[in-house]
């Protein structure tokens, strides 16, 4: 065989060592979604679309890629909620879909940090929250008052950083609820899985305050953490159990709330902690300020569509660390610690 007549042949297999072939699955009824768009992403934004046959089944060519191992992101859109699958050339993807509801049972308020700190007359606020989804047959839950909760009068808001299933990240406003004093809300779907969000925010501060919050859903546990120097205060019916763990923190747990009770505390002094997790943003390197914590990637995806390469780093393989050190690293650590105490 000549280079002539061997050349169609490299190009042949080069072109199927690029396509990506896979079906879209319906998750709640278990069956094959026909006549749906799947997108293509890779870091240098959309690179091509098709549509799954009467089986599910699509085949798409994502063009020329400098990596034949990099990672791509397939987007999905159904019954008006985007899901996404990473994926490699030359690979079988699976994605997988569900039904919306309003109305949608088995969610549980999973994990919920508190973490506070005095600095001048501002209280600094970060709350981590991780909501598991558990319907049966598994539902995805779209509402505008998924994620609902209370924020003190004049508090100064950030956006909230939101994480679904697929581990993708987004930014999001929090808007307040017209006609309701105090009380905000994030727009975002809750999908089968685990579904985790954090806020931050900074309330004026005189040396005392009440924080109290109705749980929206069942709460299995919720952690509150403090500088030792200053005072925690448990309100109400509820105990509170202290836990001993680092120096210069008082860390405190509550356990088992059902949906629509109230949890409150109060505090006093003034202090910052030195050790304090907040909501990442691209480029930084942890979610522990002073800890040193080692996090491997694993592909996770991003909710946005995905911006241009930059210079020294795979935006893909950066939003992807961002992603698992936003949705694992901080959870996790917190989480061993406080199970660590339960048992």
């Amino acid at each position: 065989m000549n280079i002539s007549q061997a050349l169609p042949l490299f190009v042949s297999l080069a072109c199927s060592a690029q396509t990506i072939r896979g079906n879209v699955q319906n998750g709640t009824t278990g069956k094959p979604e026909p006549w749906h768009q799947v997108i293509l992403f890779t870091p240098s934004g959309e690179q091509a679309s098709t549509i799954t046959n009467e089986f599910g089944v699509f085949q798409i060519e994502p063009g020329k890629i400098s990596d034949p191992h990099s990672t791509v992101i397939l987007q999905v859109t159904h019954s008006g909620v985007e899901y996404f699958q990473s994926a490699h050339p030359g690979e079988t993807a699976n994605v997988k879909v569900y039904d919306s509801s309003k109305q949608v049972t088995g969610i549980r308020d999973h994990m919920t940090i508190l973490q506070f700190q005095a600095k001048g007359e501002l209280l600094q606020v970060t709350e981590l929250h991780a909501l598991t989804n558990a319907s049966d047959p598994p539902t995805t839950k779209v509402d505008p008052d998924n994620l609902r909760f209370t924020i003190q009068e004049g508090a100064r808001l950030r956006p909230a950083t939101v994480s679904g299933p697929e581990g993708g990240t987004a930014k999001l406003p929090l808007v307040s609820i017209p006609g309701q004093t105090r009380e905000y809300r994030i727009e975002f779907p809750i999908k089968p899985g685990l579904t985790k969000y954090a806020l931050s925010y900074d309330v004026p501060y005189r040396g005392q305050w009440i924080f109290s919050r109705k749980a929206q859903y069942p709460m299995e546990r919720i952690g509150v953490i403090v500088p030792d120097s200053m005072q925690f205060r448990p309100l109400g019916t509820r105990k509170f159990h202290a836990v001993v763990d680092q120096p210069g923190t008082s860390e405190h747990i509550l356990q088992g709330l059902s949906a629509g009770e109230t949890f409150a505390f109060g505090l006093t002094g003034t202090g910052a902690l030195g050790q304090s997790f907040h909501p990442l943003i691209p480029g930084e390197a942890s979610g522990v300020r002073g800890a040193v914590t080692k996090m491997s990637a694993h592909g996770e995806l991003p909710v946005a569509k995905p911006r241009p390469a930059a210079a020294q780093i795979n935006p893909i393989v950066q939003l992807a660390l961002y992603i698992c050190m936003l949705a694992f690293g901080v959870f996790a650590i917190w989480r061993l610690k406080l199970w660590m105490w339960a048992r």
